[in-house]
């Protein structure tokens, strides 16, 4: 058996001209996507679209801010005692 090879020029050409076909024989089936959550599903958007609304992200920004305009002037300080304590999980005593 020979297998002659097609162009991918010929080979788009029948598919349009197959296409073209079923729409002047009225034969084109429209389907539509539908989307449907579960209930579960609903009320995790809900709790997540409060919880967005509930953000102040006002009062982080003006924090950010001048944490940002501290480095800028050389003034921020790391307490490395809480970074110690935050990474490690422990309560140093600040006496010793």
């Amino acid at each position: 058996m020979k297998i002659n090879p097609v162009s991918s020029n010929e080979a788009i050409n029948q598919y349009k001209g197959k296409v073209n076909q079923k729409t002047v024989a009225g034969e084109t089936n429209r389907v539509s996507d539908t989307l449907e959550l579960s209930e579960g599903a609903k009320s995790f958007a809900a709790v997540i679209s409060e919880l967005k609304g509930r953000l102040d992200t006002g009062s982080d920004s003006a924090r950010v801010k001048a944490i940002a305009d501290q480095i800028a002037n050389g003034t921020y300080h790391v307490d490395s005692e809480k970074v110690a304590e935050k990474m490690l999980g422990l309560k140093f005593d600040s006496e010793a």
